[in-house]
Order: structure tokens, then sequence, then C-alpha cells
């Protein structure tokens, strides 16, 4: 494309970022669109910011379901007070799941659960994306 030709004692001109241009999650960090002087015979340039996602990693065991296999109400305040602090932008959460010997079947179950609580506390404090990556941690 061609843009028209600066004066000679410069024109300001605007140039807009496309946002779809970035990769998946990321976000631009600064002005957009950003204002820049050209004058004819001079270069100039122009940066734009951008920064990936949060990442948040959070690993936890049996320890977090009580006797009934329910989530703990513990698990549940400490992650509303961490995710409260990310509300306000992109988050990628890292959920790995260290089962015990014993738990078999549960695992897939627990992690779920998990997830399902998480998403919850999510959509109620924030409308910003929020990606799960699940991981389950086999012992041998």
């Amino acid at each position: 494309q061609t843009l028209a030709q600066p004066s000679a004692d410069g024109s300001n001109f605007i140039l807009k970022l496309d946002t779809r241009t970035l990769p998946d999650g990321y976000t631009v960090t600064t002005e957009n669109p950003r204002t820049v002087r050209l004058t004819a015979g001079k270069v100039t340039k122009l940066n734009f910011g951008a920064a990936p996602p949060r990442t948040i990693r959070i690993d936890v065991d049996a320890h977090v379901f009580d006797e009934n296999n329910r989530l703990s109400t513990d698990l549940s305040h400490d992650l509303v007070a961490v995710l409260d602090r990310f509300a306000d932008q992109p988050v990628t959460l890292r959920l790995t799941y260290h089962p015990a010997n014993m738990e078999g079947a549960n695992v897939a179950k627990r992690v779920a659960a998990i997830e399902t609580m998480i998403r919850q506390k999510w959509g109620a404090i924030s409308s910003q994306p929020l990606t799960i990556e699940t991981r389950m941690m086999v012992l041998k």
C-alpha cells in the first residue's frame, strides 16, 4: 500500500497494528493506534509492543479433596485469591495433578472437577480469555 507523501515540514500519520496478526493470546502493550511524525527524506521508525498471556502454574494432589471426594473449601478460596490477581488480562493456567498411588479411575474425574471449579470462578470475576492446560503426573 502506498502512503501519501509528507509535506516539506512534515506530516502526522496514524498507524494501527492489526491485532489479528499477533500470535494467539498475545496482547498489545503500547498505544494502538499510534501517531508518528514523518518528514520527507528522513527515516522514521515505529515499534509496537506485545506480550504473551500470563501463565499461572497450579500443582495439586489428593489432599485438595475431602473424605467424600469433594473439593475442599480451602482450595476454592485460595484459587479465587490467585485468579483475582490476574482477572484483568488473558491467562493460561497449567494445572498439574499428582495422583496418589491408589486413586485409579478417580484421577480424571478429580481433574475435571478442579477445571470446572476454576472455569466457574473465572467466569464470575473476569471477562478475559482463560486457557486451561491439564496434566496428570504418572507415578512409577
